[in-house]
Formats: structure tokens, C-alpha cells, sequence
């Protein structure tokens, strides 16, 4: 699934929401049902915004689809897969942000390092 088509369909601030809760959702997989959280619980100190909220069900949905089970009843092993294919997902949406630069932000942790 190229999960970067779907993430680029809402801002980046959406995006990067949805993606978080649905790792909450997968990170549940195989935890007893009394001990699961809604995974749409406020994550950035505010309620979840609705393009997330949408977009994190619709991702769901498609891991579901491909699956052809619920969430639930993936594999822990699976389930991570996921969590590992939407944050490299989100993460090569986040390194396209003009002036972004992984470069830059390894050279400033050293400058601050060295001036301790």
C-alpha cells in the first residue's frame, strides 16, 4: 500500500495526527480488550481534529481490507509491520518540508554538544 498518497491527501499536521493514532490502534493488537484506550485520544493536548479522525479510519480500514480480518485479530507481528510502514510513510513527508534538513539538524545536536 503506498500510505504516502493517502497522507498527502490532508495538511501535514493531519496527517502526522492520523498516523500517530492509528500506531496507538496497531500497538494494541494482542493486549486484552479490558486493558485497550481509544486510540483517538487527545494526542497533540487537543481533541482529534476530523480530517485525522477520517483519515486514520480510512487507513484502518485499507489495513483491514488488504488483511481481510480486523485489527483486532492481526498478529503482533503484523501489526508492526504497519506501525513501521506509516511512520516511514510520515517520515518521508515530514524530510519534504522546505528548509527541512537532517543535515542541518545533525550539525546543530553537534553544536550544542560541544558548547557544554
Amino acid at each position: 500500500m503506498n500510505w504516502r498518497t493517502l497522507l498527502e491527501s490532508v495538511p501535514r499536521m493531519a496527517a502526522t495526527e492520523a498516523v500517530g493514532y492509528c500506531m496507538s490502534a496497531l500497538s494494541q493488537v494482542g493486549v486484552p480488550a479490558m486493558s485497550k484506550t481509544d486510540y483517538f485520544f487527545p494526542m497533540f493536548r487537543s481533541m482529534p481534529t476530523p480530517e485525522a479522525v477520517e483519515l486514520a479510519k480510512k487507513i484502518l480500514s485499507k489495513i483491514e481490507e488488504a488483511e481481510g480480518k480486523e485489527i483486532e485479530d492481526l498478529d503482533t507481528k503484523m501489526a508492526n509491520r504497519y506501525i513501521c510502514e506509516l511512520g516511514t510513510a510520515n517520515d518521508e513527508l515530514i524530510e519534504r518540508v522546505e528548509g527541512l534538513s537532517r543535515e542541518r539538524g545533525a550539525e546543530l545536536i553537534r553544536r550544542l554538544h560541544s558548547e557544554q
